[in-house]
């Protein structure tokens, strides 16, 4: 049964992530045009869906104190960030008392364009003279569109948004940026600046996918109670096929929908034995490029069945699985092995990764003891840019209880920990490393897979930044930083 309301506000929060992203990979791009797309986007946005009548505050005074947005009538503010820290929230409350913010408005929201807004600071207070301070995320978005009683306005601002995020999109294939106008015009004093007229390439961490042209249905015609996966899997075994059971399908409303022709052996068993009846195929663009958001949400749920089935049948000695508890894909630890380790290419020369770990208890008495696994992991998401689909990667620590893919108790605090030591070098050897594993070339043994992912794409930007020149200008902390940095192996097959 369809919910309208509830689609509505799901494609809010869809396209609110999807803006997040576009501004994310601007600002590391270094292009400085973020707040320009943002602030008239929620404008339209939260005028639509909330009945208000925000104006750009910077529109009469520029860099207008505390606030980027306001109702003067109803008298609300916003204040609208992507960035992350809960010290935003503290100078924004001193920003607004200190110019008298309470004079034009009561409340004061600061919007952050997250997936999780940051806690309140320990010592925060709200101003004494107002206005009232109140935080939220795309979530609190979602959650209060939810409960609007019109529902042509959500609707309307789910259509606002994506009219708008239509222009603001860019395809993330390769371009030249010039930040300065024409380089070669330019002469940069490196002793300086450590900028350099060359043209240097930024790496993002979407992996473009291709995929078939046309998708496949059958109706399942098995009695209640009996499950299709399972008889899949027995008639993978009766067949007498390696490796995992396939699982580059999904069920939707008694109906089976996958990439793969119904004439492969496996298929073709289920359609004799009755289990599935074959229905017209259709293409794969009325669901990957339709605007109504049930359908594309529906291929992207194949898409995420197909990255799965890829994992699993990836090809390396140890198993790439997906854990459910720790929502991404990890390396899982080998029966008797307590160190994995995988060669793989590197830009110059083979390097090896450790994948997983067992780390040793400390505690005494327990010595010997495995305290928890870590993994070399990632999570996931897949986004379209126009009409073209990508995997997004974001390298992850996975720290389990069980080398398997149980969340070990000290989950959250380990993997932060080993995040914060982490910088550009580093997190850009992570994301070569999956384009390594991820994004193979069958060769004429190895039969293609349904979707393929390639390697992610180059930013070209100009002018760049001369590593070697920078270190000689660098504070001495962020120097012993660039260095340990630059002594990190990108691996890239």
């Amino acid at each position: 049964m369809a919910l309208p309301r509830l689609d509505y506000a799901t494609s809010i929060g869809d396209q609110l992530s999807e803006l997040a992203e576009v501004i994310k990979t601007r600002s590391r791009a270094g292009l400085t045009d973020g707040n320009k797309i943002l602030e008239p986007i929620i404008r339209k946005t939260f005028n639509e869906l909330f009945g208000w009548n925000l104006i750009n505050l910077n529109g009469n005074q520029t860099n207008f104190p505390a606030a980027d947005l306001g109702d003067l009538e109803r008298r609300i503010a916003i204040q609208v960030t992507n960035e992350g820290r809960s010290e935003k929230i503290s100078r924004t409350a001193r920003k607004a008392e200190e110019h008298n913010l309470h004079d034009d408005f009561d409340r004061l929201i600061v919007f952050f364009l997250l997936a999780k807004k940051p806690g309140l600071p320990k010592d925060f207070t709200s101003t004494r003279r107002g206005p009232i301070i109140e935080t939220w995320d795309n979530s609190d978005v979602v959650k209060r569109a939810s409960e609007i009683e019109d529902v042509d306005a959500i609707r309307r601002a789910s259509e606002i948004l994506r009219a708008e995020m239509q222009h603001s999109r860019s395809d993330p294939a390769s371009r030249t940026v010039s930040l300065t106008g024409s380089a070669a015009a330019t002469k940069f004093d490196h002793g300086t600046y450590g900028l350099s007229g060359d043209t240097e390439s930024l790496f993002a961490s979407f992996f473009p996918v291709h995929f078939p042209e046309a998708i496949q249905r059958a109706k399942i015609t098995l009695k209640r109670g009996i499950r299709l996966s399972d008889r899949i899997e027995a008639a993978w075994e009766s067949m007498g096929m390696k490796g995992p059971t396939p699982m580059d399908y999904f069920i939707e409303l008694g109906t089976v929908y996958t990439f793969e022709r119904w004439e492969k052996p496996l298929w073709q068993a289920l359609i004799r034995s009755k289990a599935i009846k074959p229905e017209s195929s259709f293409s794969a663009g009325d669901w990957s490029c339709s605007p109504a958001l049930e359908k594309r949400n529906l291929f992207s749920k194949l898409l995420h069945r197909n990255l799965e089935h890829l994992c699993k049948n990836i090809g390396t000695e140890f198993e790439l699985v997906r854990s459910r508890q720790l929502k991404c894909f990890l390396f899982q630890a080998k029966q008797g092995v307590e160190s994995g380790k995988l060669k793989v290419e590197a830009i110059k020369k083979a390097g090896t990764r450790e994948v997983f770990k067992a780390i040793p208890n400390t505690l005494p008495g327990r010595e010997g003891d495995i305290q928890h696994w870590k993994h070399q992991g990632f999570r996931h998401q897949f986004v379209t840019f126009g009409s073209n689909w990508f995997l997004n990667i974001e390298p992850f620590w996975a720290f389990t209880s069980d080398g398997m893919g149980g969340q070990s108790r000290m989950h959250g605090s380990s993997s932060r920990n080993m995040k914060k030591i982490e910088r550009n070098r580093t997190v850009l050897g992570h994301v070569m490393f999956w384009a390594a594993i991820l994004c193979k070339v069958p060769d004429m043994f190895d039969p293609p897979a349904l979707i393929r992912l390639d390697r992610p794409t180059a930013i070209s930007v100009s002018p760049s930044i001369s590593d070697a020149a920078w270190k000689t200008i660098a504070p001495d902390d962020e120097k012993r930083i660039l260095v340990a940095d630059g002594e990190q192996e990108l691996l890239l097959a």
